[in-house]
């Protein structure tokens, strides 16, 4: 799974794997201009190929990108598209990985003056609104394929139907004066910070104490439901991450209750 020179203008792919090769890490850098799924591709290549090379599939537009719970994910007028192959993830350690990504991602966009937070599960929101969402899935192997699409520029703002609250791009805090340079740096930025995290995670078994990243949590201080997607909806006051990035909720009788999935609405700020 390769890409042309033709296929490489979105984006400066040689610089991308010289630059993750410099820190230690050999991936197969797969950049195509355009594709129905980045995750589907690689899910499809591990089904197909057994590697056990870590693989980044990089795309210009995607016309059957996916979120979560089957629902669409559609581009933005310039957007960052990837998946990233991992390769001898076990199953069992899956669950925490998207709620791991999303504050690698926070943590390293807020050191460049990025303020953005994390929505349990796999969101990254801006003040002004949703920036971009993870898809995290397993693929043969065991391998684990991390979907990341964060919107860099919008000509329009469509409604996020989950929150009432409008779509946010990347170009309201760092405007794109050169877009493939642009994309190619956030991309570095938000793969490395993936590829530590997830790294770490790997050899400790659990995930860091939420505490480290309750300042990157868009959910603090709110009262929230949580459907679990199974007909189970619970509301009461947000109450963090746990060490397996359970979502923690006080419920109105003041039981914590924990969901390992499903759907948060805001119901108001406490």
């Amino acid at each position: 799974m390769t890409g042309s020179n033709a296929e490489t203008r979105f984006i400066n792919a040689p610089a991308v794997a010289d630059s993750l090769a410099s820190q230690g890490w050999s991936i197969v850098v797969s950049p195509v201009e355009v594709t129905a799924s980045t995750n589907t591709d690689l899910i499809n290549y591990f089904e197909h190929t057994r590697a056990r090379t870590m693989i980044l599939r990089v795309a210009h537009h995607q016309t059957a990108g996916r979120g979560t719970h089957g629902r669409a994910w559609n581009d933005a007028s310039e957007s960052l598209l990837f998946s990233l192959g991992l390769p001898s993830l076990p199953a069992a350690k899956m669950a925490p990985v998207p709620v791991l990504v999303g504050f690698a991602i926070a943590e390293e966009f807020q050191k460049l003056n990025v303020p953005v937070s994390v929505k349990w599960p796999n969101d990254l929101w801006l003040t002004t609104g949703k920036m971009g969402g993870i898809l995290c899935e397993m693929a043969a192997g065991p391998s684990i394929v991390i979907g990341v699409g964060i919107n860099l520029d919008l000509h329009q703002h469509p409604q996020c139907k989950a929150d009432m609250s409008a779509a946010a791009a990347l170009s309201s805090i760092h405007p794109l004066e050169d877009v493939v340079e642009s994309r190619t740096f956030w991309l570095l930025r938000a793969v490395s910070a993936i590829l530590k995290s997830v790294g770490e995670y790997m050899r400790k078994s659990s995930l860091p104490d939420w505490s480290r990243w309750k300042k990157f949590d868009f959910l603090v201080g709110k009262r929230i439901s949580v459907d679990n997607n199974a007909g189970q909806v619970e509301t009461g006051l947000y109450s963090g991450i746990d060490a397996q990035g359970a979502l923690c909720l006080r419920d109105e009788k003041g039981v914590l209750r924990r969901f390992i999935s499903g759907t948060v609405r805001i119901l108001e700020a406490s």
